[in-house]
């Protein structure tokens, strides 16, 4: 895995290595923003019900001295439009940094697919006899899909769920240390074992993707490509349980 994130960091030019990087620095405001509104529900719900005990809090002298409050109710309005804004913000943050991702993979995914089919049209006459077009189709509809879905993506939404996790594993451990480590340590072992357990089952099922997107490419042109020879001689049901058999276990899969 790491060797395929190498070559394909390899792979970006220049531009696309800035863009990355600011990807990067996005997915930390984001982490941040999380914490902010994660943060902000212990105010706003004591305010709603023990506003008093907020009132009194040592944190929330700043707040009051600026505001010039002299009562505990006066707070609920003040903390309420914070809450809301926080809320908003990591919202605004989340829907910007999947809109950043998304278009990161719609960019590197266009020069990838174009590099492949021109590297497959410029080369020699005697390099295409005997070559499959299924797999070649395969190669650019799908297969280069599941490179930048499949690594790509996947890195990038790691690195943001990772810097997010320690964010709030963070802001917990001030609060509490022990429940912070409990609950961090407990489902980081459900995750492991998850992983552990799957591992073998993904890589079967990336296989079986892969070999059945080509076999539906191949009925498909085989079908199309000789579908006079296939009326005469009655060999639809043929090609459709083809097709079927392929499509489930790629479905499946």
């Amino acid at each position: 895995m790491i060797l395929h994130l190498k070559s394909l960091w390899d792979y970006l030019d220049i531009r696309h290595k800035r863009y990355s990087i600011l990807i990067f620095t996005l997915m930390i405001i984001v982490s941040l923003t999380e914490v902010i509104s994660i943060g902000a529900i212990l105010p706003f719900i004591g305010v709603l019900t023990s506003p008093e005990s907020v009132y009194q809090h040592e944190l929330m002298l700043p707040i009051i001295q600026v505001l010039d409050l002299s009562s505990a109710e006066q707070l609920v309005f003040p903390i309420t439009v914070g809450f809301i804004v926080a809320v908003l913000i990591a919202g605004i943050m989340r829907i910007t940094l999947l809109y950043a991702l998304n278009h990161f993979e719609r960019v590197v995914g266009t020069r990838l697919n174009m590099d492949v089919y021109c590297r497959i049209l410029y080369q020699e006459y005697s390099n295409h006899i005997g070559r499959n077009s299924s797999y070649i189709v395969g190669l650019i509809t799908k297969k280069t899909d599941v490179v930048i879905r499949g690594i790509l993506r996947s890195t990038l939404v790691l690195i943001s769920s990772v810097l997010i996790l320690i964010a709030i594993v963070s802001m917990l451990m001030m609060v509490n240390t022990e429940i912070a480590l409990g609950a961090f340590g407990g489902f980081g072992l459900i995750y492991w074992s998850v992983n552990r357990y799957t591992r073998k089952r993904r890589a079967i099922n990336s296989q079986c993707i892969a070999n059945e997107h080509t076999n539906m490419i191949k009925t498909l042109q085989e079908g199309m490509g000789g579908i006079r020879d296939i009326l005469i001689n009655g060999s639809q049901q043929f090609y459709s349980s083809l097709f079927h058999n392929s499509d489930v276990q790629l479905r499946r899969a």
